[in-house]
C-alpha cells in the first residue's frame, strides 16, 4: 500500500505540474514580474523532466513526514498511556530504577513498612512476570485492583467492559476474571466476555475476560488481574514495584528521602517520583527514535541534491534560449532570479504533494503496518509544527539549491550561449 501510494503520486507528478501552472503562473508573475512568468512557463514546458525533481522531493518529504507522524503519534500515545497507567505518586524498586525483569523482586512485607512512613496513604504491590501463551510470552501484571482501577477508573482507557467499570472492579476483586490489553485481543481474536486460557503452576486454567484496555506494556499483550487471585493461583507473593499513594498535601521528595533513609540500603531501593518515572520512560522512547531523526535529515538532503541536478541540466539544455534572452536585454541578475523562482515553483509543488502523500502513508503505517506488527492501536497525530518546519525548510533550501545553476547560467557569455549546441 505504501509503495502504491508513492508510485501513484510519482506517476501523477507531471500532471500536477501542468495543473499547478494555472495557479503558479499568475502568482509568480505578480510576485516576481517577468522573471516569475518565465520561470513558471519553463516549469510547464519542461514538465516531463521537472516531474522527476518533483517526484524526488515528494518521495523524500513524504518519507520524512510519514516517519515523523509515526514517531510523534507513538510518543503521544505512550505519554497519554503513562498518565493513565501510572497514577501512583512514587515508584519503589530494588536493584534497578525500572520495574519488571530488570529489578530484584522483594518480599511483600516491605509494603507494610513503607505504608508506615509519614505521608503515605496506601501502597500498591505490583508483580510483573512473563508467562507462556501460544508459542510466545505475554506480560502478567498483578496489582491492587481497588487502588489501580476503582479509585482512578476515570483515567484508565477501557475499550470495552462487561457491565461497566464498577462491575469489572468488583468481579476482579472477587477473583472472577481478568482484564486484557487490546494488543492481546487483536493478536488472538479475544473478546470481552470470552475465556482466556493461561498456563499456571497447577496446569491450564480458564479466566473470564471482564474488559479490554489500551496498554503499551508489551507488544505481545498483557493480562491484568487482582493480586489476591494471582497469589492464589501462581503461589507467588514477591513484588517487583511498590507504588505508594501519598496523602493530600504530602511532599513526595520528603517521603522519598524517608523511604530511602529507613529501607534504602537494606533493600538496595530506587525511588522515583511520578514525574521522574515518566521522564525516564520518555527518555527511553526518545533514544529509540533518535536514529529516525538522522534518517529524516539524510532523506531531505538527498532530495535537495536532485533539485540542483535537475536545474543544472535544465540550464544546459536551454543554453541557446538563455543566450537569446540575454541578447534581447535580460540582465544576469534577472536570469539568476528566473532560475531561483523556477526552483521555488518546483519545491512548492513537491512540498504540497509530499505533504499529502506523507499524511496518507503515516496513517497507513500506524493503522495497518503498526497494528499488524505490534497489535497496538495508536491514534494518528500529525506534528503540524514539525511539518511546517520541514515544508518551509524544503522550499527555502530548494530555492537556495538553485543558486549554483543560476550562477552558471549568468556566467555564460552571450555569444557562447547563442552558439551552444
Amino acid at each position: 500500500s505504501l509503495f502504491c501510494v508513492v508510485l501513484g503520486a510519482t506517476l501523477l507528478a507531471r500532471w500536477v505540474l501542468l495543473l499547478s501552472h494555472r495557479v503558479l503562473g499568475p502568482v509568480a508573475a505578480a510576485l516576481f514580474g517577468l522573471e516569475g512568468r518565465l520561470a513558471a512557463d519553463n516549469v510547464s514546458r519542461g514538465a516531463t523532466k521537472a516531474s522527476v525533481t518533483v517526484a524526488s522531493l515528494m518521495v523524500g518529504l513524504s518519507m520524512v513526514l510519514a516517519s515523523s507522524i509515526m514517531t510523534h503519534s507513538i510518543q503521544h500515545s505512550i505519554d497519554t498511556w503513562i498518565e493513565q497507567a501510572v497514577p501512583a505518586d512514587l515508584f519503589v524498586t530494588s536493584g534497578s530504577s525500572k520495574g519488571g525483569i530488570q529489578n530484584q523482586p522483594v518480599r511483600p512485607e516491605l509494603a507494610d513498612a513503607i505504608a508506615k512512613v509519614p505521608g503515605v496513604r496506601a501502597v500498591d504491590r505490583v508483580r510483573l512476570r512473563n508467562i507462556d501463551y501460544q508459542n510466545t510470552q505475554i506480560l502478567l501484571l498483578a496489582l491492587d485492583v481497588d487502588l489501580r482501577f476503582s479509585q482512578h477508573s476515570k483515567f484508565w482507557p477501557f475499550v470495552s467492559t462487561l457491565g461497566g467499570v464498577t462491575e469489572v472492579v468488583r468481579r476482579m476483586r472477587a477473583g472472577e476474571g481478568v482484564v486484557i490489553a487490546q494488543t492481546l485481543a487483536h493478536r488472538y481474536g479475544l473478546q470481552t466476555g470470552g475465556q482466556l486460557m493461561l498456563q499456571t503452576p497447577g496446569g491450564q486454567k480458564s479466566f473470564l475476560i471482564l474488559g479490554t484496555i489500551t496498554d503499551y506494556s508489551s507488544d505481545q499483550g498483557a493480562v491484568f488481574l487482582d493480586r489476591s487471585l494471582y497469589t492464589q493461583v501462581w503461589q507467588d507473593e514477591l513484588v517487583d514495584t511498590f507504588e505508594p499513594y501519598l496523602q493530600p498535601g504530602a511532599d513526595a521528595q520528603e517521603v522519598r528521602r524517608a523511604i530511602l533513609a529507613e529501607h534504602g540500603r537494606k533493600y538496595r531501593l530506587h525511588v522515583l517520583t511520578n514525574s521522574e518515572f515518566r521522564a525516564e520512560i520518555q527518555a527511553m522512547i526518545g533514544r529509540i527514535f533518535r536514529v529516525t531523526r538522522a534518517l529524516e535529515l539524510v532523506t531531505i538532503a538527498i532530495s535537495l541534491l536532485s533539485v540542483v541536478n535537475t536545474l543544472l541540466t535544465a540550464v544546459l539544455d536551454r543554453m541557446r534560449e538563455i543566450g537569446v534572452l540575454r541578447a534581447i536585454g535580460l540582465l544576469r541578475r534577472q536570469l539568476s532570479r528566473m532560475v531561483v523562482v523556477e526552483s521555488l515553483c518546483l519545491s512548492l509543488v513537491g512540498a504540497t504533494v509530499g505533504l499529502g502523500v506523507g499524511v496518507v502513508n503515516g496513517w497507513l503505517i500506524l493503522n495497518a503496518v503498526n497494528r499488524q506488527d505490534t497489535g497496538w492501536d495508536v491514534a494518528t497525530k500529525v506534528p503540524w509544527d514539525t511539518t511546517g518546519i520541514y515544508l518551509a525548510a524544503l522550499v527555502v533550501v530548494g530555492a537556495l539549491a538553485a543558486l549554483y545553476p543560476a550562477r552558471v547560467a549568468g556566467r555564460v557569455p552571450v555569444v557562447d550561449a547563442l552558439g551552444y549546441e
